[in-house]
């Protein structure tokens, strides 16, 4: 008894699994992003030269009025991942310092990202543009430092330069984030200051509709060429999709227990009219054919629209992204071109991933060891116990315990 429910545990678990690392990965808004390192500042600028982050905003607001057409709303975000970050020494409370990562943010983060404050404010429109040397904490962070999150007004140091506390954010530690916590500073006070970044990461809200990603790749190459373009629906339909899969597998097994009741529900009406044809005419019957054939035809018509729905839901990726069939399938010429662009030196350049994109990497992953539990459990369950024997017939004229023959008596 116990070997015949670990099947159907371990099917259930997996189940519970794919749904729960699918809808997560679900909730993940679908962006378009470019992450690209960062350019290298120099140690000492020249007179009247600008640091290089300048000439990256300056081509993104260049490039602004051509993204407005196809984007909600665009950011640029300097991203250092492991740095420190000191508080000074307030009162009795001595200096302290922890680790962190930094986030340069401009004036459009808050409007897509939005971030959530504990304790103060965010930014306000006039600090971005301006580059005041003001900061928003981590909830960990302030603790951290202060060991209080009322860190209002306190001063921190981020690479040498002090920053003013404005407001504390609401931890929110997600698969993905390259640190613990995070400092965010405007992005023209990180620019002014020289600040060194590791990736520049670009992000767009696109419009429904729009055609939005020949656009933002075009701008993203004139703001840095070099980085790695990724859209977020994209990705979200690469990690659910052998969750799609299992799911339009569990509706065709449906469809087809539901067809074969169907089948089953006709020949047992087709039965019954034959036996009311024996004592009435098909014209009377009519009333009574009707009542019982409609709900059958509504069921037949309503398993057609069900085989329709879990045959589009499985090719929705493809028609969305006709992209996911490479053309190697299609067009046999393509696989040397295709060998032969492996083997180029640019195949190995360094490829930089944005948060969201290694959250929803892993949260598929998950999809993916959950679709193999269901399959497994499936699998492993038990076959079915074998039928009674069946009584032997009696055969007619046989002999019976006393050699006399048994059978009928002919007249």
């Amino acid at each position: 008894m116990k070997r015949a429910k670990f099947p159907l545990a371990l099917a259930l678990a997996g189940l519970l699994l794919v749904a729960y690392a699918a809808y997560t990965a679900w909730q993940i808004p679908g962006l378009l992003q470019y992450a690209v390192p960062a350019d290298v500042p120099p140690t000492r600028l020249e007179k009247d030269e600008r640091p290089p982050l300048y000439a990256r905003m300056q081509a993104l607001a260049e490039e602004k009025e051509a993204l407005a057409a196809v984007t909600d709303a665009v950011t640029l975000t300097g991203v250092r991942a492991d740095m420190s970050v000191s508080a000074e020494a307030q009162g009795e409370a001595a200096a302290s310092s922890a680790p962190a990562g930094l986030l340069a943010v401009d004036a459009a983060y808050q409007a897509i990202h939005n971030p959530l404050p504990l304790v103060g404010r965010l930014f306000q429109p006039e600090e971005l543009s301006l580059g005041e040397n003001v900061a928003l904490l981590d909830e960990q962070l302030a603790i951290s430092l202060f060991h209080m999150v009322e860190a209002v007004d306190r001063r921190v140091t981020v690479q040498g330069v002090a920053y003013r506390v404005i407001g504390v954010l609401r931890h929110a530690r997600r698969v993905g984030d390259l640190a613990d916590a995070f400092v965010y500073i405007p992005l023209e006070a990180a620019a002014r200051e020289n600040l060194a970044l590791d990736t520049l990461q670009m992000t767009a809200r696109p419009l429904s509709g729009g055609g939005a990603t020949p656009t933002f790749t075009q701008s993203a190459q004139l703001v840095k060429p070099g980085g790695t373009i990724y859209s977020l629906r994209k990705e979200k339909e690469a990690a659910i999709f052998w969750a799609r899969m299992l799911v339009c597998g569990l509706g065709a097994a449906l469809l087809v227990a539901l067809f074969g009741w169907w089948r089953r529900a006709v020949s047992a009406l087709t039965a019954a009219l034959r036996e009311r044809l024996l004592h009435s005419y098909l014209p009377g019957l009519l009333p009574w054919l009707c009542l019982r054939g409609l709900p059958l035809l509504l069921w037949l018509l309503a398993i057609i629209a069900g085989a329709c729905l879990a045959v589009t839901a499985a090719l929705a990726p493809a028609l969305i992204f006709p992209e996911y069939v490479p053309s190697i399938l299609v067009e046999p010429r393509e696989i040397a071109a295709t060998f032969w662009n492996l083997r180029r030196a640019e195949a190995a350049a360094v490829v930089v991933r944005t948060a969201e994109v290694v959250r929803l990497r892993y949260f598929g992953g998950l999809v993916n060891i959950g679709c193999i539990t269901v399959l497994a459990g499936v699998g492993a369950r038990p076959p079915p116990p074998p039928p009674p024997p069946k009584a032997q017939k009696k055969i007619k004229n046989a002999p019976g315990p006393t050699g006399v023959c048994v059978g009928t008596k002919r007249k």
